[in-house]
């Protein structure tokens, strides 16, 4: 009976020191949060240098525009939409996101990406003097990003 007992007792010990490791080895392993916000800031970056290229395209085809330079400025970041399951008992509903697989491998059924927005847009071009020069580009770049006029400042190059 002592040695079932022993055997019992090196198992648990066994068992507890493999759960030990395991969850040494996950927290050491894997992608660290500060390399995924590298990835993110640069994929905003990306974005953004994309927005301010077809900005430029867009002003340099009008009529007495040339020079330019965009500088635009967006509001966060990029946003992952999840499913999620409604539940419905009486008065009370209830929401949980979707997960796909078992266990750890589990994960959250993505859906999209939500593109961050654009915040504001400034613009220095030759001819950003002119009065009707600023209104076109102004209804150009609010009709093109979907931002207010408020947002949008267009000048002279110096």
């Amino acid at each position: 009976m002592n040695e079932k007992k022993n055997r019992a007792t090196v198992y648990a010990i066994l068992g507890a020191a493999a759960g030990l490791l395991l969850l040494l080895w996950g927290s050491f392993g894997g992608t660290r949060p500060e390399a995924a916000s590298l990835s993110d800031t640069a994929e905003i970056e990306a974005y953004c240098a994309y927005l301010e290229r077809q900005a430029v395209k867009l002003c340099e085809s009008v009529k007495g525009v040339s020079d330019v330079t965009v500088t635009l400025t967006l509001d966060g970041g990029f946003e992952q939409v999840y499913a999620t399951d409604k539940t419905v008992t009486g008065n009370t509903q209830s929401f949980e996101h979707v997960k796909l697989g078992a266990g750890t491998g589990a994960q959250l059924c993505a859906v999209s990406v939500s593109a961050p927005r654009v915040a504001g847009i400034g613009v220095t071009c030759r001819g950003g003097g002119s009065e009707r020069v600023r209104a076109e580009l102004t209804e150009l770049l609010c009709a093109a990003f979907g931002v207010g006029a408020n947002k949008i400042y267009i000048t002279e190059a110096g």
